[in-house]
């Protein structure tokens, strides 16, 4: 199970770069359709493309609310002719935004006020 977790304004991207067992895993240059990803439960949505390393690449779009998100991400483990599916769950929890900084910014430099008095 690989876990991600966002808020509601982002998208978590994923690279699926097969590869074939031990002792000495080698990448495994899988069929362009090879590679899907669906939604289980939940309502953030997918997409898988291949890149020219053919490795894949997986993003998943945060839903605009908040809540549990888990997809099935499939794959044809076997490049040619053949069928072999190897699969992963994945889930990606979206919460709400919050703020990561005060933003703190110096807006002037001037020659100090009178103290008031009392």
């Amino acid at each position: 199970m690989i876990n991600a977790r966002c808020n509601n304004k982002q998208e978590v991207v994923l690279t699926v770069s097969p590869v074939d067992g031990e002792p000495d895993p080698q990448p495994v240059k899988l069929d362009a359709d090879a590679v899907k990803v669906t939604v289980v439960t939940g309502d953030s949505t997918a997409s898988v493309s291949q890149l020219e390393n053919g490795s894949f690449e997986v993003v998943l779009r945060s839903a605009d609310t908040k809540g549990l998100t888990t997809f099935k991400l499939s794959g044809d483990a076997l490049p040619g002719e053949g069928v072999e599916i190897i699969e992963e769950d994945l889930e990606l929890e979206v919460v709400g935004v919050a703020a990561v900084s005060l933003g703190i910014a110096i807006t002037a430099v001037r020659a100090k006020s009178p103290l008031p008095t009392p």
